[in-house]
């Protein structure tokens, strides 16, 4: 997996995508995603890392078939979208 994380104000935002998915833009329905490493990053991540930043992340944007198994590990995800067939969800924590 290919991991970003930074701070966005006062909360941690993590962005995780398969590292397949690198590069690739993703169109459907007028949804467009740029799959880059401006924003998913380019750090290669095990499991276990995805999963540690996960669990203190404020926002997720997650990615790909892989990643969404990995952040089902760590958060209730109720809705994955998907754009050309590759799952998509985000998460926010509501303080």
């Amino acid at each position: 997996m290919i991991m970003n994380k930074r701070m966005a104000g006062n909360n941690y935002l993590v962005c995780v995508c398969d590292e397949d998915l690198l590069g690739k833009i993703l169109k459907e329905n007028g949804l467009k995603i740029k799959v880059s490493k401006g924003f998913y990053g380019n750090l290669k991540a095990s499991e276990e890392e995805v999963i540690n930043e996960l669990s203190k992340a404020t926002i997720i944007n997650v990615l790909g078939k892989e990643s969404i198994n990995t952040l089902r590990k760590v958060k209730k995800i109720i809705n994955v979208t998907e754009i050309q067939g590759v799952p998509h969800a985000q998460w926010v924590k509501i303080l």
